[in-house]
């Protein structure tokens, strides 16, 4: 009797697999193309000049190299640990570029906001003086 019940439940699923799959995979590649518009206006304004496809392109290989990397460096170890580095490597070494790219954010808006007093108080001074915009 459980097998029928497991066989009928595997039918079921087989059968609305295609009703479930498409509306959550149309959801799933509107996500990933909001994503890919966010991470594009992000580098438009941070005047990084590279696709959103070739930065996932470095993403990955720069994971690949330091995983690989991490995993012959530590060959000699226990065995989990070689394993263990390799992912910790890849893992941040996936995440280096966007890291970087937040690191240059703050740092570019810290000397904007450092300038625009400067660039606020020669305005005000040219105004004095009787200078126009």
């Amino acid at each position: 009797m459980f097998f029928l019940i497991f066989i009928a439940l595997i039918v079921t699923a087989a059968v609305a697999a295609p009703f479930v799959f498409q509306p959550v995979r149309s959801a799933l590649q509107r996500s990933v193309f909001r994503q890919k518009e966010n991470v594009a206006h992000e580098l438009e304004q941070m005047f990084i000049f590279i696709s959103v496809d070739r930065l996932q392109q470095l993403k990955w290989t720069i994971a690949l190299a330091l995983a690989i990397s991490g995993l012959i460096l530590a060959w000699d170890a226990t065995p989990p640990a070689p394993w263990l580095v390799a992912a910790v490597l890849g893992a941040g070494g996936y995440w280096a570029p966007e890291i970087f790219i937040v690191f240059l954010r703050r740092r570019r808006r810290a000397a904007f906001s450092e300038q625009l007093v400067d660039g606020l108080v020669l305005m005000a001074n040219g105004l004095r003086a009787g200078f126009n915009l």
